[in-house]
């Protein structure tokens, strides 16, 4: 199959854009080649070379600044899994990530920012120079995102880590079924998570069941995703997290992000509670403890939701620790007056009711339903 070449496809070894190959002798001719960092340039030497020898040609692709959706975004992982291209190489730049994926045959670079990602790829594969064609044709001029806050669910298929997506669960954050404590830590967090200077990357939630954890978290993938719309929420059951430390995940991650990644662990408890001696074998929590305060959160840029029914006594120290805990907050039964206001905002029919003692917000909502509707 005949590849078409536009300004931005290099047909290497050809030194200008006709359909009729013009052999070069040294990769510093190919002008695709400015286009890719150090890192990329020194792998790339040799592979042209081979193919120089050998008298196999060699693609270069220069995509520079598209924006990509989640669709597209998928799309992308699905051509660097099809294409087996393996991740070597990643590094945080002045707020851009850069990623390197290399096969016997080609090298692709990946230079992701806030909302742009630009894409070079060298290959000596026609099947994969082709199967990039018709990503680049399908999915770069994609429409933009109609909505921000999707979320996704860390699969396991055959022994191979996905990310599947199962819907926006965002919802408004509604101030009247909180206390005041909590409408400021919201606050706080709208604010501070989108500060590159922050402090800490673990918000801990924690409280009885009932009072509104979920909720919480799901206002905040609503807000944290208007914020800052390349942002990406996976959700991970909490038996698996100790296997995101593993390379299977990181290679998924990688091959999905844009922008910062929000891992939501609701029910937390096993990965956060203290370890009963220095020894103990603790692989959820340590997976926790790298992520909000080790070198590959940090590259990813990679914060953490997590709810809990544990008390704060009951948790690991570690956890707890200034620079790595952005913000626990403990969300608490509403008083009387905290909660009559809540029933009060969602029925104003039932002005003649009210609570007399604290009250935890699904009793509240228990109310609102069972009630019947008032003329």
């Amino acid at each position: 199959m005949q590849i078409p070449l536009t300004t931005n496809d290099i047909f290497v070894n050809s030194s200008d854009h006709t359909n009729k190959p013009h052999w070069i002798e040294t990769i510093e001719e190919a002008p695709g080649l400015m286009h890719f960092s150090p890192s990329a340039s020194a792998l790339l030497k040799p592979l042209f070379q081979l193919g120089l020898k050998n008298g196999i040609a060699t693609y270069f692709y220069t995509q520079p600044d598209r924006a990509l959706t989640d669709h597209g975004q998928q799309g992308l992982a699905d051509f660097i899994k099809k294409s087996f291209l393996m991740p070597c190489w990643v590094a945080n730049f002045g707020g851009s990530l850069e990623q390197l994926y290399i096969n016997d045959t080609s090298i692709l670079e990946i230079t992701k920012s806030r909302d742009l990602l630009n894409l070079r790829l060298a290959t000596q594969s026609v099947s994969i120079a082709n199967d990039y064609k018709i990503f680049i044709d399908k999915f770069t001029n994609d429409p933009p995102a109609e909505n921000p806050c999707l979320i996704y669910m860390l699969t396991q298929d055959k022994g191979e880590y996905e990310l599947q997506t199962v819907g926006d669960p965002s919802v408004p954050f509604i101030a009247h079924q909180y206390t005041t404590s909590i409408q400021e830590d919201f606050c706080w967090l709208e604010e501070a998570m989108k500060d590159p200077e922050r402090s800490g990357r673990l918000v801990l939630i924690d409280g009885p069941p009932g009072t509104g954890k979920t909720y919480l978290i799901r206002s905040l993938i609503g807000s944290l995703g208007a914020l800052e719309p390349d942002t990406k929420f996976i959700f991970i059951p909490s038996s698996m997290v100790e296997s995101i430390a593993g390379p299977e995940f990181l290679s998924v991650l990688l091959s999905n992000n844009s922008g910062p990644i929000y891992i939501i662990i609701e029910d937390a408890d096993e990965c956060l509670l203290v370890r009963q001696d220095q020894h103990s074998n603790h692989s959820g929590l340590s997976t926790i403890l790298n992520m909000t305060d080790g070198i590959l959160g940090a590259m990813l840029d990679i914060r953490v939701l997590a709810t809990t029914n544990q008390k704060a006594d009951n948790l690991d120290p570690a956890i707890l620790r200034s620079g790595r805990l952005a913000r626990h907050i403990h969300i608490g039964p509403l008083n009387a007056q905290e909660a009559t206001r809540a029933l009060h905002h969602y029925r104003p029919d039932l002005k003649d009711k009210s609570f007399s003692q604290p009250t935890e917000l699904a009793n509240v909502f228990q109310v609102i339903k069972n009630e019947p509707k008032r003329s």
